[in-house]
């Protein structure tokens, strides 16, 4: 029989597994790189000490020249393959309409910019240091002042229709979202926090999610109130990205993990470049399959297969199964780890959710097409409460559920 051993944990594990993430050569190995920003499959551009540009998907990196300007570049923004815009130090706002090939600069105050960003050809924030936020109409060729009612740095823009954006900063031990509904005239203050904010997304018109220093946060409302997720580990968060409202990764100084339920539950993944800190991760537009990684020491990382599958899949070769089953999990009662022993007699999609008495789904186990096997999924369930709870096993053909307790 063919047996396959899944240590699929909600907690860290730390076992080794083939690359996933796979490194990708750049003009040099000293630059620190801090904005991706995709346009396709194919093209992306990447900024930091650096601008560079790819057209084949990471294969070739070429830098860009912006005349005149040789610091970091902190954001950038792209309406589409040609036009785009950057932010760097002392004020600096840059253009291009030919995919790169030539910028123009202006100088809009004299504090330093770290993020901008475009929703279309038109209209733009660009946010930095010590509470500067401006506002363009006219594809940045005129830069109006607002005022976001704090003097923190503000860090990162994100926006989820044409009128509503969030921008999440601080500094030191503060940190703060603000919130604006009329196109970013006029700010609100939704929250503040002990660390700055990092990063900040929205998937959808209320759910959205931000980083800071080692946590990633989540809110449902619209921006209004945040909660903390529980990640796997402690480490120093750096930054995340969500293809969608279920589908993440989240990256730190050594590891990679990525959620499969709107970051109830982190599983980690091959890291290629441990001790390299990634400051940004950006998949193709409408992909959960193909993305990037950039960071410190010129590091750009690509997966075209979603950052490959989660550390401790280890397969061990046998006979395939006549029938679907589920067996019962063993030991039970448990505390906190448990194995799931389940049959797949036909390759195909199968799903192993576990979920509490109030039928609320506590983690996913298993959410990928499995070959015909037998398999073992060990389940750590130390991010849970003592109770009872149920895991259910869907395929194609077939479906059961079974009871387990928790006692801690």
């Amino acid at each position: 029989m063919k047996i396959f051993k899944l240590l699929i944990l909600i907690a860290a594990i730390c076992t080794s597994a083939a690359a996933q993430w796979q490194q990708q050569n750049t003009p040099d190995n000293t630059s620190w790189y801090y904005d991706l920003e995709a346009i396709n499959q194919n093209i992306v551009y990447c900024a930091g000490g650096k601008m560079l540009k790819t057209v084949n998907g990471g294969t070739t990196w070429n830098p860009l020249t912006i005349a005149g300007y040789n610091s970091n570049v902190w954001g950038i923004s792209f309406y589409n393959s040609s036009t785009g815009w950057g932010c760097g130090f002392t004020g600096k706002i840059f253009k291009t309409i030919n995919g790169g090939g030539d910028w123009t600069t202006k100088t809009v105050g004299t504090e330093s910019f770290r993020e901008i960003l475009f929703v279309n050809q038109t209209t733009g924030l660009v946010c930095g240091d010590i509470g500067r936020l401006y506002k363009s109409t006219n594809g940045g060729d005129n830069w109006v002042a607002k005022n976001p009612g704090t003097s923190l740095m503000l860090r990162t823009i994100t926006n989820y229709n044409a009128s509503k954006y969030l921008i999440g900063g601080g500094q030191g031990s503060e940190g703060i979202i603000i919130r604006s509904t009329n196109e970013g005239d006029s700010w609100e203050t939704m929250q503040t926090f002990d660390r700055p904010i990092e990063k900040i997304q929205f998937v959808n018109s209320t759910t959205g999610f931000a980083s800071s220093d080692s946590r990633v946060y989540k809110s449902t409302n619209g921006g209004a109130n945040w909660v903390d997720i529980n990640l796997p580990t402690s480490g120093y968060f750096l930054t995340f990205y969500m293809a969608n409202a279920n589908i993440g990764y989240a990256s730190n100084w050594d590891n990679t993990y990525k959620t499969l339920d709107g970051g109830a539950t982190w599983y980690e993944q091959n890291t290629v470049l441990p001790n390299t800190s990634m400051k940004d991760i950006e998949f193709a537009p409408g992909s959960t399959s193909i993305g990037w990684m950039c960071g410190s020491d010129g590091a750009i990382v690509n997966t075209t297969n979603s950052g490959g599958g989660f550390i401790g899949i280890e397969p061990i070769s046998g006979n395939v199964p006549e029938n679907y089953s589920l067996s019962q999990n063993y030991p039970n009662p448990f505390n906190p780890t448990t194995n799931i022993k389940l049959q797949i007699a036909k390759t195909g999609f199968a799903k192993l959710t576990v979920f509490d008495v109030t039928g609320r789904e506590s983690a996913i186990l298993v959410n990928e097409n499995l070959n015909a096997g037998e398999y073992n999924v060990d389940f750590n369930a130390s991010g849970l409460t003592s109770g009872v709870y149920f895991y259910r096993l869907e395929t194609a053909g077939f479906t059961d559920v079974k009871k387990m307790i928790l006692i801690k």
